[in-house]
């Protein structure tokens, strides 16, 4: 056999591991309850998320998120907001 017929079974054997292994995390997840009530919590903080689409100063997320991580990567905006 050649180089290639050998890289060909290879990825074949890949592909064919990938999959199963997908199979069994999709019915892992299909048993598990705790999987519809997370969608369900995801679904609920979508719904009541505020969407902050005026401009302004940042929101208390953002300012909580810079006192996380101070050197992250700064926007100046127009009103010279951070």
């Amino acid at each position: 056999m050649s180089v290639f017929e050998w890289v060909v079974i290879g990825l074949v054997a890949c592909w064919a591991a990938v999959i199963a292994g997908a199979g069994v995390l999709l019915r892992i997840a299909a048993e598990e309850d705790d999987f519809e009530a997370g969608l369900d919590r995801l679904r609920a903080a979508i719904a009541t998320a505020d969407i902050e689409t005026a401009p302004g100063g940042p929101s208390a997320d953002l300012i909580d998120c810079w006192g996380i991580w101070p050197d992250a990567p700064i926007h100046i905006g127009e009103d010279g907001t951070r």
